[in-house]
Order: structure tokens, then sequence, then C-alpha cells
């Protein structure tokens, strides 16, 4: 039950009241006399004309105009096979690499110093202060002594798209 609530909320099919994460996204949005004051600044920045049905239709005939374009072009096309009604896409060849390519790379390698990627993150912020502006969603001010290391091991592992656990090294402390 609980993975069906939690796929409920990741579809937003269901909110959790107050949740930023979790909660309705049009909880936010301007409504009444505020969207009416804002709403000719808002359309000229999105330039949008005051009319849904309009601009709908617009995309409408877009998307019928790129469904033909590659409805057409499919078949010709030799990296691409329908095999069971299913789109077979052949793998890209790399580009060649530029003539020189190799011995700047090289040089530019031997220059670098070999540094892990979250000493980089934490030296970057020992230097500008990157963490600092991030603050508590309830607007707490104590801030946790090692914020900085969860922020860096939360940029890792999102980066990296490893997860958290192979960024954690229990019991280490820098």
């Amino acid at each position: 039950m609980l993975d069906g609530v939690h796929t409920a909320l990741k579809r937003r099919d269901v909110f959790a009241r107050g949740a930023d994460n979790w909660g309705d996204p049009r909880a936010r949005l301007l409504s009444g006399p505020d969207w009416q004051v804002n709403r000719p600044r808002v359309l000229t920045a999105l330039e949008l004309s005051g009319s849904a049905d309009e601009h709908l239709g617009e995309l409408e005939v877009l998307l019928d105009e790129m469904y033909a374009h590659v409805a057409e072009s499919l078949p010709q096309s030799a990296a691409v096979d329908i095999v069971d009604g299913k789109i077979r896409l052949d793998r890209l060849e790399a580009e060649p690499e530029p003539a020189g390519f190799k011995p700047v790379h090289d040089a530019v390698q031997a220059m670098l110093p070999r540094i892990d990627y979250p000493e980089l993150l934490l030296e970057v912020h020992a230097r500008t202060g990157m963490f600092d502006p991030f603050e508590h969603i309830g607007g707490k001010v104590a801030r946790p002594q090692d914020l900085d290391l969860t922020l860096t091991a939360l940029l890792v592992s999102k980066s990296t798209n490893i997860g958290l656990e192979p960024v954690i090294k229990r019991g280490k402390r820098r």
C-alpha cells in the first residue's frame, strides 16, 4: 500500500497538504485579483496570446506537423528498424577526433592534479561558500556542523547516478 501511495505522490495523483515536494503544484499559482494584475506581464514574458484555445490550437498543428514529418522519414532511415511495433535504433558512431587532439589532451591531463570529486566540491565550498545560501525548508536558523558534507554527498550521488551508499565512508571525517 505504501508503494502505491508513493507512486501516486510521484505522479501527482495525490498530494500531501502543505508539502513542498509532494504538494499540489497548483497551490502556489496566482489566482483571482493577483492573477488579473500580473496576467499581461506573464503572457508577454511567455510570448503567449490571452487565449488558451488559440495557443493549444497552434501546439496541435505543430504536433501534427512533427508527427507527420517523423512518420514520413522513419521508414527511409537506415538507423531505425520497426520490429513487432517497437522502434529499434542503432547506436551512433563516435565522431573522429580532430587532428592534434591527442597531444593537447595529454598535455592538459598532465597539468591537472588528481583529486576526488567530493574533495573538489568541498574545496570549492571552502573558497566560495557555495553551500551557505542553502536554508532549511522549515526556516530553522541552526545549521548542522557537517551540512557541507551532507550536501556534497547528495551532489555526488545525484550527479554521478550512483546513489548514496557508495558515497558514504562511515567513520571518516575530513
